[in-house]
């Protein structure tokens, strides 16, 4: 019967496109933890670099009063 073979050959063609939308699946929900472990190191990363920016921020408001200072005291070096 040609009807059982068609039917076969679709009862086949769906299996193999079930595997393939699993297998899609699984690389889809491999790839979004890894997203995530992204996105953490990120983060992390991030924080490290706005502390090292904070502190850099501090140390160039000290040096600028610094120079402040010296500039104000040869301002009135040179006027005495």
């Amino acid at each position: 019967m040609p009807g059982a073979e068609v039917a076969e050959y679709g009862v086949a063609a769906l299996a193999v496109a079930g595997v393939l939308y699993l297998a899609g699946q699984l690389v889809r929900w491999r790839n979004s933890n890894g997203l995530a472990e992204v996105i953490r190191n990120n983060t992390e990363a991030l924080e490290a670099l706005r502390a090292c920016l904070s502190k850099l921020m501090e140390r160039t408001a000290r040096q600028e009063a610094m120079l402040d200072e010296l500039l104000d005291h040869a301002r009135r070096r040179s006027t005495s």
